[in-house]
């Protein structure tokens, strides 16, 4: 799969949490160098489902999924 993050050609939003223990960060970490149109996000002390975690996570997730929409995709 490594060898196939370089391929991916449309806008990608990446989050992870900094706690998440059914993914690896570092994993995370090498996907967002690879990727060419990647945002990546990180959320300090969230766990692996942004949009289920604490209220503050979620509420940054949200906001930032938001942003990151408006600011990459024509929605008129």
């Amino acid at each position: 799969m490594n060898s196939l993050l370089d391929t991916v050609k449309c806008k990608t939003l990446l989050a992870s949490g900094t706690d998440d223990f059914l993914t690896c960060k570092t994993g995370s970490d090498f996907a967002a160098t690879k990727m060419k149109d990647c945002t990546y996000k990180v959320y300090d002390g969230s766990y692996h489902q942004l949009h289920g975690d604490l209220d503050e996570t979620v509420n940054q997730f949200l906001t930032d999924l938001k942003d990151w929409i408006k600011t990459n995709f024509d929605l008129s």
